[in-house]
């Protein structure tokens, strides 16, 4: 396994690196006229934003083995082989929160997020580690087993050009909205003209303002000057511009050279409203609600952790769901685990504050339909002796024992 990773990020690839974690070099041409690669769509700031957030907020939610009752209960198992695999340390080289926001990282870039599972030796049924793969290495094919059955197997492809087939069984895949069910689309590529125009209105700013805040236009030069005039009349006006120390000074131009702008000027762009709605338009590729892009005005305290419930509930449900499914299908296949299943708790998330948490548990309890314990644990806080005893109002009997106190009355 330690071969295998080597040779896939090489001995000194990171996320500064080209080197098997970035796709698309060469980039795609958007309608703005800039080129869209990797590089410069993680350098857009919202669309860097919207990836950190829902990458670290996935990453962040405690995640749980849970083992199902037969009374329709559930509990949290941690001693199951594979509990620190998936809630501490997936691999010797990283921590669960890296593991998780990587896949993810991969997923909301290029649309597809990749993990080999390595087993025990001696358990072939148990993760031992989960090891993220680059997703520009992995290519999942159909194939016709000897049976006739269709199959998926995942062709890896190393830094010396050999290939190496993996079955499914022993790949995690994350997948975003796709054609086939097989493999997501990209999101660099289908958003490669917003990303475009986002970066092209940076790169604008940077340079009117690198230009002295002065727009672009023609100079008008005399009859007769030589070109060695025009090469130093050229590299003086430049120097008379360049950087923001020179901006707003005074500038003179020589031999009756006259200046005569051409370009619009940045209010009448509307550069700054683009900008704005650039930032809208990267949100909605994401379902991000503006307000977890600092995008949203002033909100009071109540509207926000409604919208914070709403950002779970509508852009990280999905994902979550995405992410026990697989896990199950792929980490649970032994027949001794038939009734465990992995739980990414966002009970944390969801919470409101501690008055209306409280007021709701007080019902809950009092009404008989949540015992103390239950409520602790949604709480996270543990159990204690007693508490799984159901609380019912002195003043309500079940409907059977009501009738038949009514008999009871009738006979007497």
């Amino acid at each position: 396994m330690k071969g295998i990773i080597k040779s896939i990020f090489g001995p000194t690839s990171s996320i500064g690196s080209s080197n098997g974690w970035f796709l698309n070099a060469f980039g795609n041409r958007s309608q703005a006229g800039t080129t869209v690669n990797d590089f410069s769509a993680l350098s857009l700031a919202p669309f860097f934003e919207c990836n950190r957030a829902i990458s670290e907020d996935i990453a962040k939610i405690p995640k749980q083995v849970i083992t199902r009752l037969p009374n329709n209960g559930r509990s949290i198992d941690e001693t199951h082989v594979s509990f620190n695999t998936l809630t501490l340390q997936p691999n010797p080289i990283m921590t669960a929160i890296t593991f998780y926001e990587t896949l993810m990282g991969h997923v909301l870039t290029h649309g597809n997020g990749y993990a080999e599972i390595e087993f025990f030796k001696n358990d072939r049924k148990r993760a031992k580690h989960l090891w993220p793969l680059p997703p520009n290495r992995v290519n999942p094919t159909k194939v016709k087993k000897s049976n006739g059955e269709v199959d998926v197997v995942y062709r890896v492809t190393f830094d010396d050009g050999s290939q190496r087939d993996l079955p499914k069984e022993n790949i995690i895949h994350i997948k975003g909205l796709g054609y086939d069910g097989l493999i997501g689309y990209s999101i660099i590529q289908y958003a490669t003209n917003a990303i475009g125009l986002g970066t092209a209105l940076e790169e604008f700013g940077s340079k009117f303002f690198s230009n002295g805040s002065q727009s672009g236009g023609y100079v008008t030069i005399p009859e007769g000057m030589q070109e060695s005039e025009i090469e130093n009349l050229k590299t003086h006006y430049e120097q008379l511009n360049d950087g923001l120390d020179n901006a707003h000074r005074f500038k003179f131009l020589y031999d009756s050279v006259e200046f005569t702008p051409t370009s619009i000027k940045p209010e009448e762009a509307q550069f700054l409203l683009t900008r704005v709605n650039q930032v809208k338009e990267i949100a909605r590729f994401y379902r991000m609600p503006l307000h977890k892009l600092q995008e949203s005005g002033d909100i009071s305290y109540s509207t926000a952790e409604q919208l914070n419930i709403d950002y779970v509930n509508d852009t990280l449900m999905a994902w979550i769901v995405k992410w026990e499914q697989e896990l199950k299908i792929k980490l649970f296949t032994d027949k001794r685990d038939a009734n465990l299943f992995v739980n990414f708790n966002v009970n944390g998330l969801l919470r409101g504050d501690s008055i209306a948490r409280a007021n709701f548990y007080r019902t809950m309890i009092f009404s008989g339909a949540m015992n103390p314990n239950e409520a602790r644990l949604e709480e996270e806080r543990p159990p204690y002796e007693g508490g799984d005893a159901f609380m019912k109002p002195a003043n309500m009997n079940l409907i059977s024992d009501k009738e038949a106190d009514a008999n009871e009355r009738v006979q007497d």
